[in-house]
């Protein structure tokens, strides 16, 4: 499911592939924590979506799932899953110890 610009590169000359990774070298050229490069195995993936899901980050409406919760989570940058952290821990500070792993050094910003 990652796709890395080399990817792109090297595995289609799709437009809009292009068009892809010319975007995301922007992003990188302005600040890589604009992309998503923590936190992507599928354990944290799975650890995040579930926190974010039992915590309502999206809401508690009926028909927010945890599928829902995954495909909105691999839109996020580093620093989206970093401010969504620090929101969450923010909301519910019993939950310090168990998000801090995903928010970023003071080095890191």
């Amino acid at each position: 499911n990652d796709v890395t610009p080399i990817d792109l590169v090297t595995n289609t000359t799709d437009a809009n592939a292009a068009k892809h990774l010319f975007t995301a070298l922007r992003k990188a050229a302005n600040h890589p924590l604009l992309l998503r490069t923590r936190h992507t195995s599928s354990e944290a993936v799975d650890d995040l979506s579930s926190h974010f899901m039992n915590l309502g980050y999206f809401g508690h409406d009926s028909t927010c799932s945890i599928k829902h919760v995954k495909r909105e989570l691999e839109s996020f940058s580093d620093f989206d899953v970093h401010c969504a952290a620090l929101e969450l821990i923010d909301e519910h500070p019993y939950m310090k110890e168990t998000l801090q792993k995903y928010t970023l050094l003071q080095e890191d910003i």
